[in-house]
């Protein structure tokens, strides 16, 4: 299926900030390999979120092709809206792991500048909750279920 409507939008900007974050990224190598000749732990994190980013990227483009930004009456076959909303989901997990991941490079780098004991562990307490909550939003967001109990029925009008 062809990528329409709305689908364009979400893979023009996807891939135009993937292409912008390449740019830095090789800028930020360069100059911490070849300048500084010093490639630390928060680069291979960075390196790290960059990858989640291209993945997610993939993945909303796969979703895209499959009817992402066009109404379900638009798409029609609902194999393929299921299919969609899967590919988006995937995408947005690895959208979600890459910008803590992204956090945590900062972190680390922060990590390099600062000395005192209180500070250090300030960090690391951000880092941790930061990490913390990222995947426990993706646990729910994977796990969640529709149950329907009696006692959580609509009120009948």
């Amino acid at each position: 299926m062809a990528i329409k409507d709305k689908g364009i939008l979400v893979v023009a900007l996807s891939w135009g900030l993937t292409g912008l974050t390449t740019a830095f990224l090789v800028l930020r190598l360069f100059t911490r390999v070849v300048v500084l000749q010093a490639f630390g732990g928060d680069d291979f994190v960075y390196i790290l979120g960059y990858v989640c980013l291209l993945l997610a990227t993939v993945f909303y483009t796969k979703s895209a092709t499959l009817g992402l930004g066009q109404s379900h009456a638009d798409i029609g076959n609902e194999d393929l809206i299921v299919e969609a909303i899967l590919w988006e989901a995937i995408g947005q997990t690895f959208n979600v792991l890459g910008m803590s991941i992204a956090k945590w490079a900062l972190g680390l780098f922060l990590l390099r500048l600062v000395i005192i004991r209180w500070q250090r562990i300030v960090i690391w307490v951000a880092m941790s909750w930061l990490m913390a909550g990222s995947i426990s939003v993706l646990f729910i967001f994977w796990l969640q279920a529709s149950v329907h109990l009696p006692f959580m029925a609509a009120p009948s009008l």
